[in-house]
């Protein structure tokens, strides 16, 4: 990740050009190579977002994205994804081109969007489901709203169940941070490289003016993302001691070292839930974002939990 970020700040530097835009267009690249379309559908609420491969014998598999993020966080783990399975990257609520219109428990209208995603693709086979961070907590009640349809689930970094506001806070004040709405809602280069550091494995400083660019961008919606979290921490109560009743296969896969949503999250979910040790994935060297810090782990790690036909987890 820190060869590519070094090569786009070069490139940025010398043609005068925006990371966050040449990122975007790397990661759009990499989506077409692997045979991924963009696809938009309008309904009373406005336009929904999502890319997705032609549906063919493969089973499907959706990823889902976090707060902050977009389907591009996935764009280094498509092509070899793309081997095995038609994927589908849905953009939630308030991220990229999708709506920022919802109303109600924001984890149920993204579960009901990601639902909407999926019958106007007309995709309405069992499939498999991945969630990172606020992602997590999406597919986990997706796969419990709409069983049916799931084949398998993984609960990737993400927050389905106990983590508190409490701990929230205490880990952004750990960082400097007043607490975790202040640390989600950077308004400098500092805060901004305050977030990603906690985000990521290995040391990552960024030139100023590139982190000013990343903060820049971040501002264009930080008021929906702000909106979210908030509604998650208020209901904190219904969360955060769930226990949900799944009937598919289910495996939570975690970063070892990620400090914003601590792996003994990820254990606490497992535990709380009955899932056994084979079921609790844990990738080394890795913070909150293995997929992109260890991708060819992380790829292997959903590859053994899912085993489509003719796949190689090694």
């Amino acid at each position: 990740m820190k060869r590519l970020l070094l090569i786009l700040i070069a490139l940025a530097t010398l043609s005068g050009c925006n990371v966050v835009r040449l990122m975007e267009k790397r990661a759009d690249r990499s989506f077409r190579k692997a045979g991924l379309e963009p696809h938009t559908f309008h309904d009373g609420s406005g336009l929904r977002s999502v890319w997705s491969t032609s549906n063919t014998a493969k089973p499907d598999l959706v990823l889902i994205h976090g707060i902050t993020a977009r389907a591009s966080m996935w764009s280094k783990n498509v092509k070899r994804l793309s081997s095995h399975f038609d994927l589908i990257l849905p953009e939630l609520i308030g991220h990229g081109r999708t709506t920022v219109t919802w109303s109600g428990n924001s984890i149920d209208a993204q579960v009901a969007h990601v639902h909407t995603l999926l019958d106007s693709l007309e995709r309405r086979e069992q499939l498999f489901v991945v969630g990172n961070s606020y992602g997590g907590a999406i597919a986990a009640n997706y796969a419990e709203q709409h069983p049916e349809r799931v084949k398998g689930l993984i609960i990737y970094d993400g927050p389905a169940s106990d983590y508190t506001g409490e701990m929230a806070d205490s880990i952004a004040r750990s960082v400097g941070a007043e607490d975790v709405r202040d640390l989600f809602t950077p308004q400098n280069a500092d805060e901004q490289q305050r977030l990603i550091s906690l985000s990521v494995h290995k040391k990552l400083v960024l030139p100023r003016f590139v982190l000013r660019q990343i903060n820049d961008h971040m501002k264009i919606r930080q008021a929906e993302h702000l909106a979210l979290l908030d509604d998650l921490l208020r209901h904190e109560d219904e969360y955060s001691s769930k226990r949900y009743h799944w009937s598919m296969p289910v495996h939570v896969l975690w970063g070892e070292d990620d400090r914003l949503i601590p792996v003994c999250v990820g254990e606490g979910i497992a535990r709380r839930n009955s899932l056994g040790e084979d079921r609790l994935l844990k990738v080394p060297e890795a913070g909150h974002v293995s997929n992109i810090e260890q991708a060819r782990v992380f790829e292997s790690l959903l590859l053994r939990a899912f085993r489509p036909e003719g796949s190689d987890p090694d």
